[in-house]
């Protein structure tokens, strides 16, 4: 009957053994809720923020020593709240001036080609 009701088989002895020793101990037979600590990576966020808009330029491993908290945590409110991303400089070749017909030729004949 379990079976056709509930398209699943029955629990097995040790499954309800586990539920009735949880009932007992809890009162209920729900899985416990994760830690009740509270998130430092919320509170963290305004004080990253100052940090870096006082210096810019400052590493997150400094950031993270300065605030005493994980480098991993500095890097996520970066990211994940302030959306936040490091930027490096590249040298490039300086623009001639016969480098734009020369891309141009380039993106005709690539299209060419794709067209063929």
């Amino acid at each position: 009957m379990f079976r056709t009701v509930y398209k699943r088989n029955i629990p097995d002895a040790k499954s309800i053994k586990k539920w009735q020793k949880t009932f007992l101990g809890t009162g209920s037979v729900q899985k416990r809720s994760g830690s009740n600590r509270c998130s430092l990576y919320d509170a963290r966020v305004e004080d990253v923020r100052q940090a870096f808009v006082q210096s810019p330029h400052m590493s997150i491993r400094r950031v993270a020593s300065e605030l005493s908290v994980p480098r991993s945590t500095i890097h996520n409110v970066l990211h994940r709240k302030l959306r936040l991303y490091e930027y490096k400089m590249h040298i490039v070749q300086k623009m001639q001036p016969n480098d734009g017909p020369q891309r141009v030729a380039f993106a005709v004949e690539m299209l060419s080609r794709i067209e063929n």
